[in-house]
């Protein structure tokens, strides 16, 4: 085994697949099945032993995850940063607390400016009014928050429309994310590669620190599914090399039995879409 290639630090737990948006590029809503809070405890308190830095809490949507509060109370988290994914339309006065009291960061998905085109992409409509509501509701609070924006030609056209609106609020991080093209993304035309999406930064007059564009590398992550499946993140093969599962068997021990081959790609930078 190459030990200079190490274990990811980092796990992203897919709470749920449900989600209230129907974006075309998503894989969410294909099945129903959902972990129940007490299984949920039992894989969160086994990968906080480890030597994990941070845990992602994402879906489908995961506010939509009826437990998600009660179980974080029952979870001892100790140095593990917690961070919430979420396309924060659920997000309001009487949870903002809560979310608050659980998480140290808040990964934010938005799409642009145009109402038409959000409806067009995700198949729903588009409240700009009620999302600047809750940024600002959101940046007010302790959380470090950070807004994503997914990459396509429509609305790279407003991009910089967009990064100016943004840059009036208190944020963490802006950062540009190319689209990869696989899953329902595969059948996308207008994507834009990191490349495209770098260059198209560099050109912004008033790029500051805090904006950047996401680079995948391959299985820098551990994906836990919303069955306890577990694979490695973003995928490291078309068949996206499955682990096992998370209530059965100890994430260092499915580690262990990670082929070399995997790991030596796991171990590449990918900085274009094109190479994955």
């Amino acid at each position: 085994m190459n030990t200079s290639i190490k274990k990811p630090s980092r796990v992203i737990v897919e709470i749920t697949d449900k989600c209230n948006f129907l974006c075309k590029h998503c894989f969410a809503n294909k099945h129903d099945y959902e972990l129940k809070v007490d299984s949920w405890v039992k894989i969160f308190n086994n990968i906080c032993k480890k030597d994990i830095q941070s845990i992602t809490i994402t879906g489908g949507e995961p506010l939509l995850y009826k437990g998600l509060f009660d179980l974080l109370s029952k979870v001892r988290i100790r140095k593990t940063i917690l961070t919430l994914d979420t396309n924060a339309s659920l997000i309001n006065e009487n949870n903002i607390k809560m979310i608050e009291k659980h998480f140290k960061k808040i990964r934010i998905s938005f799409y642009g400016l145009n109402r038409s085109w959000h409806a067009n992409t995700q198949s729903n409509a588009f409240d700009e009014e009620r999302f600047w509501q809750m940024l600002k509701l959101v940046t007010a609070s302790k959380l470090k928050v950070q807004v994503k924006i997914p990459l396509f030609n429509n609305n790279v056209k407003n991009l910089y429309q967009i990064l100016d609106k943004l840059r009036e609020f208190n944020l963490y991080q802006i950062v540009l994310i190319p689209i990869i093209p696989e899953g329902k993304a595969k059948s996308l035309t207008g994507l834009i590669t990191a490349s495209q999406a770098n260059k198209l930064l560099k050109q912004y007059p008033y790029k500051t620190s805090n904006m950047r564009v996401f680079k995948w590398s391959k299985g820098k992550h551990f994906l836990i599914r919303s069955n306890g499946n577990v694979v490695l993140h973003p995928p490291i093969n078309k068949n996206n090399y499955e682990l096992g599962n998370a209530m059965d068997r100890d994430i260092d021990e499915l580690w262990q039995e990670v082929p070399d081959k995997y790991k030596e790609i796991n171990a590449k930078l990918t900085t274009d879409l094109s190479e994955i």
